[in-house]
């Protein structure tokens, strides 16, 4: 049987004070003020794109639109090293409902492998059903009897190039 392991890095600087760190992304109380910062969004953004997360735009307290890559529980710091950190990942892959007690069970989420497996499963089936149709397609247009033209519509045809020949030869 698998386990789960969390574990967190200590930021520098992030117990010396606001000078040494600094909030740079997400909230860190509830939804009153959310922090924005396009250079850490960046980065957001390419990592959302790896774990099939979605941007959100949300509603600060003063009414301003922000637009986030992550849960707005997850903070992003950049510590007194000057590197980038993100905390709070709790919110970013879906609760497992085998573990209907979130109380109980905070960190039973399902892993970011089975969520990209299950988005590849998806495509393949997607993949699979166009593939069928394009094949159910080409077998119908084969067994499609051929429509000959009436011998009326054949001299009506010769007789129509004929004419578009005349029409190209006075206009040289």
């Amino acid at each position: 049987r698998g386990h789960r392991v969390l574990a967190q890095s200590i930021i520098p600087g992030i117990f010396h004070g606001d000078q040494a760190s600094s909030h740079v992304y997400g909230c860190m109380d509830s939804t009153d003020t959310i922090k924005f910062d396009t250079n850490f969004h960046g980065l957001m953004q390419k990592a959302a794109e790896k774990l099939h997360i979605k941007e959100h735009t949300l509603i600060d307290k003063d009414g301003s639109n922000v637009t986030l890559a992550s849960a707005i529980e997850t903070k992003g710091i950049i510590g007194s090293d000057r590197r980038h950190y993100v905390l709070d990942l709790t919110r970013v892959f879906p609760r497992d409902a085998n573990f209907p007690d979130y109380k109980q069970h905070p960190t039973a989420l399902l892993r970011p492998e089975l969520i990209m497996q299950y988005c590849w499963q998806k495509v393949r089936e997607q993949l699979e059903r166009a593939k069928q149709e394009a094949i159910k397609r080409k077998k119908e247009e084969q067994q499609k009897p051929k429509k000959e033209p009436a011998a009326g519509d054949k001299n009506q045809k010769a007789a129509k190039d004929d004419g578009d020949e005349k029409k190209k030869g006075e206009s040289v």
